[in-house]
């Protein structure tokens, strides 16, 4: 859902947040449904359905993008087919609206402006109060229920923001898709306000003793099944773009950001671990 007030803080991709404007346009009910948005160094960027589409292609050439762009239509097929088909026994074992609560309030967030990157359908925004909290969401893969919230379509590694938009940015077990993880640190820290907080929940994958192999076996068990349920599924469950151990990802945060505080969740016995981090930056 795209509306004039969003304009106050989107922002150029290409020219590092600069400010758009929004050029001919079709509204409907007080939403942009179709038009474009340009910026002062004439970048132009499309609105379709209501989506404003920030994403320029001539910032994603080579190999790595390339390979990037094949790990994200593969991860598009899997969410289209989770959104259709709701295998039960795979939605069982992720248990993922009872860890993003648990998450919301180790975030401690009460009041301003969120920002969710990889944020699929949106749902982590029923954890806040949308009175106080006011919650954009923000990813390349447009989903049939982005349209009752404020949604872009949009790279983590070059956010469509003005600097200093937001209170809050956070990452709900999709930073191991992104394919530069400093690039898109780097855009966090330009588009919180002084003070902002940056929130990950990351899976971290550590196969030391009886415990983290079995976690690890049954990880591998959860997307075999989801594999070979539902539809006809050649490609099968795409792999992530990194896997993190605990320790790793600690260290690569700390290069961006002074960790305020950190927490390891257990959504179930075999489940991955997810390690819950609140930050600022350095």
């Amino acid at each position: 859902m795209f509306t004039q007030s969003i304009l106050d803080y989107l922002g150029c991709p290409t020219c590092g947040g600069a400010p758009l404007s929004l050029e001919a346009s079709r509204e409907q009910a007080g939403t942009i449904m179709e038009g474009s948005l340009r910026c002062t160094a004439t970048h132009r960027f499309p609105i379709h359905s209501g989506v404003p589409i920030l994403i320029d292609q001539s910032t994603m050439i080579g190999d790595e993008w390339k390979l990037w762009q094949e790990h994200l239509n593969g991860f598009q097929k899997r969410r289209e087919r989770r959104e259709r088909e709701k295998i039960q026994i795979t939605s069982k074992l992720g248990r993922a609206s009872i860890q993003q609560h648990h998450f919301s309030t180790f975030t401690g967030i009460q009041a301003g402006r969120l920002l969710d990157v990889g944020c699929g359908p949106g749902k982590f925004r029923y954890c806040f109060d949308q009175h106080r909290v006011e919650y954009v969401g923000l990813d390349p893969i447009v989903l049939p229920d982005t349209d009752d919230f404020p949604f872009i379509a949009g790279l983590a590694e070059y956010l469509p923001f003005k600097t200093a938009s937001f209170t809050d940015v956070t990452v709900l077990a999709a930073l191991d898709h992104f394919k530069d993880k400093p690039a898109f640190f780097s855009e966090v820290r330009r588009v919180l306000v002084p003070g902002g907080r940056f929130h990950l929940l990351q899976s971290i994958h550590e196969a030391n003793g009886l415990k983290g192999t079995l976690k690890y076996l049954a990880h591998e068990t959860k997307d075999y099944i989801e594999s070979r349920l539902g539809e006809a599924n050649p490609e099968g469950v795409p792999p992530h773009m990194t896997e993190f151990g605990g320790n790793d990802l600690a260290a690569l945060l700390r290069q961006f950001f002074t960790l305020d505080k950190e927490q390891r969740y257990e959504a179930r016995l075999l489940a991955p671990t997810r390690m819950f981090i609140s930050m600022r930056a350095a």
